[in-house]
């Protein structure tokens, strides 16, 4: 019997290799409905059918019915007393939440990595508000 070809396992060439990740259905259904809800492809209240989405994800209704578990469990979605899911509506005070929220961990993250921050990185920084800015006022106006 041949013996078997040597590979040169060096560090530069396993640097090139990325990890296999196993994934099952019900944690792929998962992650579409996660990262559609995340960009924002499904409105406010849009009521999510279960054989809809089995459907247009091609699976059966049982990953759909985890996943959608799952995103009600994270108060991704809510249920609804009829059985059904939807994305959850909007209010004023979820969104003084978030706001209070968002100001806290950026606060904070901000206020570590500053320090840490070239003359360059800073103004690269403000160069990028500038036309965040601007961008805002062009759809605004």
């Amino acid at each position: 019997m041949p013996a078997a070809a040597s590979f040169d396992a060096t560090p530069d060439a396993l640097s090139l290799l990325t990890p296999i990740t196993r994934s099952s259905v019900n944690e792929s259904v998962y992650q579409a409905l996660r990262n559609k809800l995340m960009h924002g492809e499904y409105r406010a209240g849009q009521p999510l059918g279960i054989q809809y989405l089995a459907d247009a994800l091609g699976t059966s209704t049982m990953p759909v019915r985890e996943a959608l578990r799952r995103l009600v469990a994270q108060q991704g979605l809510e249920p609804l007393p009829n059985g059904t899911t939807r994305v959850p509506l909007i209010t004023r005070e979820k969104l003084v939440d978030i706001r209070r929220t968002r100001l806290l961990i950026e606060g904070t993250a901000i206020e570590w990595a500053a320090p840490n921050l070239s003359a360059a990185q800073l103004d690269e920084l403000e160069g990028l508000a500038r036309e965040i800015t601007a961008a805002r006022r062009t759809r605004e106006g």
